[in-house]
């Protein structure tokens, strides 16, 4: 069993976790419990997530707190004792295109779960190309990745036609989906609560 550990900026900052959501937790979310349930769940098998290489997908419109869930969960994976790390689709395509610096396959392997958010439709070539890469690279190691996209439809060959048949089947074999959504009061009450400063503390590790 992981350790407990207490959150610190220098963990938060390792982890390359947006310092906007550093100081909100669960009690600041700002959609359906349903959600916050089906993301507790996952993190109370993280270690079965970890070994099975299971990993998840937020899905949900613009505004629907996607992101949030995205580095609470991570948030809290670190808490418990696992690496975790964040990532955009942006930087991972500035990467892939030698816009900037670093072994693209190899810079996350550390991590036990990398979250890769801004993962929305369409598509160019290169953003393809970059996210297969990764993706991949999780896959054949074991490894899981947690993702956000605005792709809401579950119908029919939809991950396939916004994604292609290599990400699709990555986000098919290897993520549990979340659905997003978020109310307008609550979303501003959220943004209220992130413009508070972060002071570091033991965390509330959810149970």
């Amino acid at each position: 069993m992981k350790k407990l550990v207490t959150l610190t900026v220098e963990t938060l900052q390792s982890a390359n976790l947006p310092r906007r959501y550093w100081k909100l937790g669960w009690d600041t979310h700002p959609g359906s419990r349903e959600t916050v349930v089906a993301a507790l769940n996952y993190l109370r098998h993280a270690q079965r997530a970890s070994d099975n290489g299971m990993g998840l997908l937020f899905q949900g419109q613009p505004q629907s707190c996607k992101t949030f869930l995205l580095v609470q969960v991570l948030k809290l994976l670190l808490a418990r004792g696992y690496s975790a790390s964040y990532t955009t689709l942006d930087e991972l395509t500035d990467i892939h295109l030698g816009r900037a610096e670093g072994p693209l396959e190899t810079m996350f392997d550390e991590a036990e779960f990398l979250g890769i958010d801004g993962v929305n439709q369409p598509l160019h070539k290169g953003q393809v190309n970059a996210l297969a890469r990764v993706l991949r690279r999780r896959h054949d190691h074991g490894q899981p990745f947690l993702a956000a996209t605005e792709l809401c439809s579950e119908e029919g060959d939809a991950l396939e036609d916004a994604y292609g048949k290599r990400i699709a089947e990555y986000f098919r074999s290897s993520t549990v989906t979340i659905s997003c959504h978020a109310s307008r009061f609550k979303l501003l009450h959220l943004e209220q609560e992130r413009r508070k400063p972060f002071i570091p503390k033991e965390t509330d590790h959810a149970d």
